[in-house]
């Protein structure tokens, strides 16, 4: 992300969480749930809901750009398997709009000239290969390190995403160990029901396949050692891993859900925050209507903070970390250190 842009993000960031005023900077979008890959802890393929067609997608993204977004985390199920995701990121750059894509990597090699136009990919990785495999399906492994390396040669910001679970909650230096050698950024999520489609409520934390309390504990520490020792490759702040180390406390924490972020379905609805209970019984239309239908959005300002890690970092901003402002700034930097 170029200066200019950097400022003018942290610019109208500060400006939302000092006089309250609604802007939808960061937007995740689900734009679709279908998926190649059936993965262990995801409940998202299962879910069925309409797309929009291109037309209405391009007609949401104006109305999203003369709102104030400056962020999009382009997500679903798998993007990549929008036939018209290239005319969308082509799009999405006259707006100006940082666009990152979620993706599992299957589809990178025969999408490259569409990702090309994003800014940076984040792709899934949850260990070395038999335990990656185990979780997201035989064969992936291969084809994720691939991804990695297309994307790699062609200049792309590439991250990985790891979902930490019972069956990768030992590997986690193998992990780490992947990113050095790619050279990539980790940005590291504990599983819960939530995220897993295991149930509605986020009190009902942790998932089923969620590791034990101990083994959790083990690695989040692990994690912010590594950080503490000045390991660059953990995308997630120091505040972030902490908060993540009391996520069984039911600790509650300040959200900036419908302040700066809301999520987008596939079928233009918005809402506030998926990791919210009942989410679903609460979207109104968006394509159309996406100002006032954002600034129609409401919640109590509080929440026990099982959100994914972007947008705790978020919300670490928002009850005013250090490192987790710093951390942010340097997130969009183009590169990671050799």
């Amino acid at each position: 992300m170029r200066l200019q842009k950097k400022l003018s993000v942290s610019c109208d960031v500060a400006k939302a969480l000092v006089f309250r005023k609604k802007i939808p900077i960061v937007v995740g979008w689900n734009i679709t749930y279908k998926c190649n890959l059936k993965c262990q802890y995801c409940g998202y393929p299962s879910r069925k809901v309409n797309e929009l067609d291109t037309e209405n997608v391009i007609s949401l993204i104006d109305e999203m750009a003369s709102s104030g977004t400056k962020i999009l985390i382009m997500s679903g199920g798998e993007p990549l398997l929008r036939k018209d995701l290239g005319q969308i990121i082509e799009y999405l750059r006259t707006k100006d709009i940082y666009v990152i894509i979620y993706s599992n990597g299957l589809l990178v090699e025969e999408n490259i000239e569409h990702i090309n136009g994003a800014d940076e990919i984040q792709i899934s990785l949850d260990g070395p290969q038999d335990i990656n495999d185990l979780i997201r399906g035989n064969g992936v492994y291969d084809k994720v390190l691939r991804a990695i390396e297309i994307c790699k040669n062609e200049n792309i910001k590439t991250n990985i995403s790891t979902v930490i679970c019972r069956e990768n909650v030992g590997h986690l230096p193998d992990i780490l160990d992947i990113a050095k050698k790619y050279n990539v950024g980790v940005s590291f999520q504990p599983v819960g029901r939530r995220f897993s489609g295991d149930s509605n409520s986020y009190e009902d934390f942790p998932s089923r396949i969620a590791p034990s309390e101990y083994e959790y504990r083990g690695a989040i520490s692990y994690l912010i050692n590594e950080k503490r020792k000045g390991n660059v490759l953990i995308n997630n702040s120091l505040s972030g891993l902490r908060h993540f180390s009391r996520y069984l406390r039911n600790r509650e924490i300040r959200c900036v859900a419908n302040l700066i972020s809301c999520v987008i379905e596939p079928d233009g609805k918005i809402f506030t925050c998926e990791m919210f209970p009942d989410y679903q019984n609460h979207l109104i239309p968006g394509n159309g209507n996406f100002k006032k239908s954002f600034e129609s959005l409401s919640f109590s300002g509080s929440c026990k903070g099982y959100c994914n890690g972007p947008m705790l970092e978020l919300n670490l901003i928002n009850n005013f970390r250090f490192n987790a402002m710093v951390g942010m700034w340097k997130r969009f930097k183009s590169g990671y250190p050799n």
